[in-house]
């Protein structure tokens, strides 16, 4: 395990495209198959997610993140001086390990009763700190602790029936297309901070559920068939 994961991250750190992929669906296949490691392959995930770079469309990140990092072995060096369209796909492709782990179809009150998915990664926290991330979908992504502090959201973020069983932190984060939270959850908490024009409503019973400051905007319930629509067009 320990040489499988140390080759797997120095392959991150690699200038060839293709051998980045292969060390983030090698992480992948260790983080499946050991779960006491998967938090830590998370970390290196999300690490990778926060390195500058400049992507095509002009967007960059140049700048430190507001919450230290911590460096890891052979992808902590920034992604400059790279194709800006291939590490475009290499970034969305971990984008993906997490989405599809952390993606849990059952419902909040179900979680004690229900077995998990045999693809779920329970009880994993994300820290995205500084990250600009390319049309995101959480939708019905759990996770127990998310960091979006100062985080650049480029096309659609999509938060659908996601649920939060820890804080939420997404402080100046800049949405280019918007933050949709319909129907997502949280345990209320003082720590969250939510994006603007997004708040918790404390409903009956304790559960928190996201709502638009204006319900004037509100599209009403997210079917699944919409959801299914919104994950694949991002596959």
């Amino acid at each position: 395990m320990t040489d499988l994961y140390t080759k797997a991250v120095e392959q991150l750190g690699h200038e060839a495209a293709a051998v980045r992929l292969g060390g983030l669906y090698a992480l992948e296949r260790l983080a499946q198959d050991n779960p006491g490691h998967r938090q830590t392959i998370v970390n290196v995930i999300c690490a990778y997610l926060r390195m500058p770079w400049a992507s095509p469309g002009g967007v960059r990140q140049d700048l430190a993140p507001a919450v230290p990092r911590a460096a890891i072995a052979g992808a902590s060096a920034p992604a400059t001086g790279r194709d800006p369209h291939e590490e475009l796909q290499v970034r969305l492709t971990a984008q993906r390990i997490l989405e599809d782990h952390l993606h849990d179809d059952r419902a909040p009150g179900e979680r004690i009763a229900e077995p998990a998915g045999p693809r779920f990664w329970e009880g994993m926290c994300v820290d995205l700190t500084g990250a600009i991330l390319t049309n995101l979908n959480f939708t019905r992504c759990h996770s127990a602790g998310a960091i979006f502090v100062g985080a650049t959201f480029t096309g659609g973020a999509r938060f659908y029936r996601a649920s939060f069983s820890g804080n939420a932190w997404f402080d100046e984060a800049t949405f280019t297309g918007g933050a949709r939270l319909f129907g997502a959850t949280a345990v209320p908490l003082e720590g969250h901070r939510w994006p603007d024009g997004w708040r918790l409503e404390v409903r009956s019973g304790g559960e928190g559920r996201l709502v638009e400051d204006s319900a004037a905007d509100d599209p009403g319930p997210v079917d699944d068939a919409s959801e299914e629509k919104a994950r694949s067009s991002n596959a």
